[in-house]
């Protein structure tokens, strides 16, 4: 036996070593969608024109999609690799037999209703809808990528959120991703309430009409830093780069000291929209400055203002021939710019592919 090595013995051994594997350090990257209703049209025809400057699906370059009420079921259609132009057309067609702009006698008679019995509609012909965008057998464990869908389960008296099972998460996985799109758009007073196994949920938008802050949280908690063990075993993800998508709205400030003693019955339905609109800012900032703390990248591609013309027909149920021309033009407008002139604000999201469904 050799009592010392040779400079060719040392080779030899270091050529059978394993070398150690060195993992990619990436950003984790997160497409964030509002509610709002109807008004998705507009955020689908943004996107859909981010997809034809790319040539590639809006899916292929995230890793988690997070969406609630009427931004939960674009991110189910984005998840299943619909193409936004037709998730857009989706909009166009059904959204007039979902929420039906009948005439002015027939459209008090729903707020009456609404007020005193019960829903504003029922939720058939979306269940007819959604059956043919999503298909009625697929489950959140068929989505292609991480997801968070925001509901309440009024039930249990608390939010959930619908995933995709990763690691020992399971349990959405056999919930249907239909039974999850009723879910986090069943607007309380506008749609009725979904049951799935026992419980009751309503419109995520509730308490996260904005979801940015519940996907990073849930970055955060499983996928970001070298100790996260739900993250591929080829990739460290050090950052995350969130593009959050706003949807139009009507401004809800007025002048001052004007009836400081309201009744329920008189602010309507301002009360839940100044709490939404109140949260999704707030929302928006502290994701803003959290993600950029961690050296991560945050981008709220909120909306430019709409005139007063224009706004007398923006409202998460109003489909009148008005409103949907409004909402195809606003969004064709505001993508035409977002692929051109202000491309730089947001190209970083688009150069490369998502990592976290490519590997898994």
């Amino acid at each position: 036996m050799k009592d010392t090595l040779t400079e060719n013995d040392l080779d030899s051994l270091l050529l059978e070593a394993v070398a150690p594997k060195i993992r990619k350090s990436t950003d984790f990257k997160i497409l964030s969608l509002d509610g709002g209703g109807i008004k998705g049209l507009y955020a689908a025809k943004l996107l859909a024109q981010i997809e034809e400057k790319t040539g590639k699906q809006i899916g292929e370059y995230f890793d988690m999609i997070c969406g609630t009420s009427t931004g939960g079921l674009l991110a189910l259609g984005i998840t299943k690799g619909i193409p936004c132009k037709q998730i857009a057309r989706f909009y166009e067609e059904h959204g007039p037999l979902i929420f039906p702009y009948e005439n002015w006698i027939t459209r008090k008679f729903r707020e009456l209703t609404q007020y005193r019995f019960g829903t504003k509609y029922d939720n058939a012909r979306l269940k007819a809808a959604l059956k043919e965008l999503l298909g009625d057998y697929q489950t959140m464990k068929d989505a292609k990528h991480l997801m968070c869908i925001p509901a309440f389960n009024i039930t249990k008296g608390r939010p959930s959120v619908f995933k995709k099972p990763f690691g020992h998460y399971h349990r959405d996985g056999r919930f249907t991703m239909m039974d999850v799109a009723l879910a986090t758009s069943a607007a309380p007073t506008f749609l009725p309430a979904v049951a799935i196994e026992g419980d009751q949920y309503i419109d995520g938008g509730i308490f996260n009409n904005n979801p940015s802050m519940i996907a990073y949280t849930e970055a955060m908690d499983h996928f970001i830093g070298e100790d996260r063990q739900n993250a591929p075993k080829e990739i460290e993800y050090s950052n995350i780069s969130l593009l959050s998508i706003g949807l139009p709205s009507q401004p809800i400030g007025e002048k001052p000291f004007v009836a400081s003693k309201r009744s329920f019955l008189k602010w309507r339905e301002k009360l839940v929209g100044t709490a939404m609109t109140g949260a999704d800012y707030i929302t928006g900032y502290q994701v803003k400055k959290l993600v950029e703390l961690g050296g991560g990248r945050y981008y709220r591609l909120a909306p430019q203002p709409l005139s007063t013309e224009q706004l007398k027909h923006i409202d998460m149920d109003n489909t009148s021939v008005d409103s949907i021309r409004t909402l195809i033009t606003y969004g064709q407008d505001q993508g035409d710019d977002y692929t051109s002139s202000k491309w730089h604000e947001i190209e970083h999201f688009f150069t490369n592919p998502g990592t976290y469904k490519n590997i898994k």
